[in-house]
């Protein structure tokens, strides 16, 4: 099991405060955390080649303790980490996000498929 020590983790304590948000708000707090969470994900995952549930379930997490979002419930403003394809990348983890009957796809390891996305967090409003 994945264990991080939030007082030694800045992206666990940028997390700790719940602020209100919407999908700005939501992309600037994933702007913010892109170089820490990778850098993460590299310490504790190895890097993200093949890695694409754990990493995404762990930022789900992250923006359900930040946003005060449920994960994988049905109704309301929520995260879902979701098993299927966009385009090109059919075998794939996601987070689908719903805000307001809206859904924004992100994807903490998008960079393994297309280069400019390395290092990112990759964010989608469909």
């Amino acid at each position: 099991m994945l264990r991080i020590n939030v007082k030694k983790c800045k992206v666990a304590q940028r997390a700790l405060k719940s602020i209100k948000y919407n999908i700005d708000t939501i992309g600037k707090f994933l702007k913010s955390i892109e170089n820490d969470y990778h850098r993460l994900l590299r310490e504790k995952l190895g890097g993200i080649e093949g890695k694409c549930r754990m990493s995404n379930y762990m930022l789900a997490r992250i923006l359900s303790h930040r946003f005060s979002l449920p994960i994988n419930t049905d109704k309301g403003n929520r995260l879902e980490l979701r098993w299927g394809g966009y385009k090109e990348f059919p075998g794939h983890y996601w987070i689908k996000l719903v805000l307001n009957d809206e859904e924004f796809f992100i994807c903490a390891t998008m960079g393994q498929f297309i280069s400019k996305y390395k290092e990112k967090i990759w964010k989608l409003s469909d």
